[in-house]
């Protein structure tokens, strides 16, 4: 009977050893290429922010330029000086509205460089059109923002329940393990008697 009982406990014992040095194989891993995905994907939200404000900015800066424009009509257009105003105010207003445009062009993985698009496609000559087509592409950006903080939260999800089904096993194993010295202790004490 003790000689079952030691064996009994051998195989507690071994399996409880074998369940320990198994969990980070099975779970590290996993947990890791998780944390992985919830950085990068912090990262992608993180840009995302950042362009919708700088598209804001821009165009507000675009606004303010078509502003001046419009008094700078209002003046007098044939002065040599108030030509070269509007002028100026006119290529701010190009550059600002394209910069924005550009900026909640919020899905690409790198940063954008504002300046090298907005003079690539310097085409935008109308305010309200430009105004339509920024806040359409801000809320696009802005559901898509929502879109990466659901995943986050189920990346988060799942990160947790690893570590507690983790907590769980550790546990788990731990008490088969101490069964198993128990069940050896007493064979010992049998195998005395």
């Amino acid at each position: 009977m003790d000689k079952k009982l030691k064996i009994f406990s051998g195989i507690l014992i071994l399996f409880a050893t074998l369940g320990f040095a198994s969990i980070p194989l099975f779970f590290d891993r996993q947990t890791k290429e998780l944390n992985e995905e919830l950085i990068t994907t912090s990262e992608k939200q993180n840009t995302m922010w950042f362009n919708m404000e700088q598209s804001k900015s821009w165009y507000h800066k675009a606004i303010n330029a078509r502003d001046h424009i419009e008094i700078m009509k209002n003046i007098n257009s044939e002065n040599e000086f108030i030509k070269t105003m509007y002028n100026e105010a006119l290529k701010d207003f190009k550059y600002s509205a394209n910069a924005a445009e550009a900026s909640v062009k919020v899905y690409k993985d790198k940063q954008i460089n504002l300046y090298s698009i907005s003079k690539k496609n310097e085409n935008h000559n109308d305010p309200d059109e430009l105004g339509k087509i920024i806040f359409r592409k801000l809320k696009e950006a802005g559901q898509g923002h929502l879109k990466l903080e659901t995943k986050i939260s189920n990346i988060k999800r799942k990160i947790n329940k690893k570590e507690k089904f983790k907590s769980l096993l550790w546990s788990l194993f731990l008490s088969i393990q101490g069964i198993g010295m128990i069940v050896g202790i007493y064979s010992v004490r049998l195998e005395k008697k």
